[in-house]
């Protein structure tokens, strides 16, 4: 009684990213820290005001919104540096597989060398 056996199904290769919509994200990102950065440099301009002005309702608002741009900034920068880091990975993860197809290759051309070898032999 053979059974059959069953082979998992491959996963799906993930749809592969075009380098211009990569590089439009990065570019968006870049854009999106320099907006959150502009506001939290008002905000703290503003917020340093309100303290000296004695203002501490306004000053909390202000330094909540400070906080709330600086969080907005720290995960726009991490995002970026995180989508760098998984491209170099792939590139390098792309550069060893085709030096592993190269060398396997190489090693069929040999066997296919030394079996033609000894045939002659």
């Amino acid at each position: 009684m053979d059974k059959a056996h069953s082979v998992p199904p491959s996963q799906p290769a993930p749809p592969a990213i075009d380098q211009a919509e990569a590089e439009r994200a990065g570019r968006m990102l870049d854009r999106l820290a320099d907006m959150a950065m502009e506001r939290a440099e008002a905000m703290h301009v503003a917020s340093l005001a309100a303290i000296k002005a004695g203002d501490t309702a306004a000053a909390k608002d202000l330094e909540l919104s400070l906080d709330r741009a600086g969080r907005c900034v720290r995960r726009a920068l991490a995002l970026k540096l995180r989508l760098a880091r998984e491209r170099q990975e792939m590139a390098d993860k792309a550069a060893a597989q085709a030096r592993d197809r190269a060398e396997e290759k190489a090693e069929r051309r040999r066997q296919v060398a030394r079996a033609v070898d000894r045939s002659i032999a």
